[in-house]
This record gives structure tokens, C-alpha cells and sequence, in this order.
């Protein structure tokens, strides 16, 4: 679940913006949930954890620009 992550921040339920999207974020969510949201929420968006960086990445389909600042 994403409220024990380890990120060194705390996480808690609220929502997050992506591209005008608004995604609903629940402390009980795993990280597969969160992704299958966020690529619900704007089916141009591909979302991906690579474990050897420990970095999660998002990327857009039709290339454009992705907006993260709500």
C-alpha cells in the first residue's frame, strides 16, 4: 500500500492532477492501483516502475506535453 512506501514522505487520501485529470488517491491503494487510475483517468498516458532506478516514469502516447501541476 502506498502509505507504507518508504518514500520518506507522508501519504494521505486526497487527489492528484495529471493532464486536467483529477485521480483519487487512497491511502489503501497499491502502486498497481494507482497506475491502473492514472492510465484510466488519460488513456494517453503509460505509467511504469523500473526497480533498478526506483523511479516511476509517465509517458504520453501522442508525445505531448504532460502536465503534473494541478
Amino acid at each position: 500500500m502506498i502509505d507504507s512506501n518508504g518514500f520518506g514522505v507522508g501519504i494521505t487520501t486526497g487527489t492528484i492532477t495529471i493532464n486536467d485529470e483529477i485521480i483519487t488517491v487512497q491511502t489503501t491503494d497499491t502502486q498497481a492501483t494507482l497506475f491502473t487510475k492514472v492510465t484510466t483517468a488519460d488513456s494517453d498516458l503509460s505509467i511504469a516502475y523500473d526497480t533498478s532506478t526506483d523511479k516511476i516514469t509517465l509517458t504520453s502516447s501522442s508525445g505531448s506535453t504532460l502536465d503534473l501541476s494541478g
